[in-house]
């Protein structure tokens, strides 16, 4: 695991620096990881920023997406109910 960690941590700080996520004060939350989790938390227009990263690490490391185990939700003011949804290769 470790390892998968130290693979997974590129990808992390990439998106971490691309991503405006939600800012609060002086502090951004922008996505959270465990083990082989991870949860992106941003706007609506950040969500077209992810496949330029995501494509890059799957091609360097041989790690992709899960995308039939991966969802989205959409919430906030701008939404007045929540969206969920799931990635495909569509």
């Amino acid at each position: 695991m470790v390892v998968f960690g130290l693979a997974l941590n590129p990808l992390l700080y990439t998106l971490h620096n691309l991503l405006n996520g939600i800012v609060h004060e002086q502090s951004k939350l922008a996505l959270a990881a465990y083990a082989d989790d991870v949860t992106v938390v941003s706007n609506d227009s950040d969500i077209q920023l992810l496949w330029i990263p995501l494509n890059d690490f799957e091609s360097i490391s041989g790690l992709a997406i899960n995308k039939q185990k991966s969802r989205g939700m959409l919430f906030g003011p701008e939404h007045s109910f929540k969206i969920q949804f799931q990635f495909s290769d569509k």
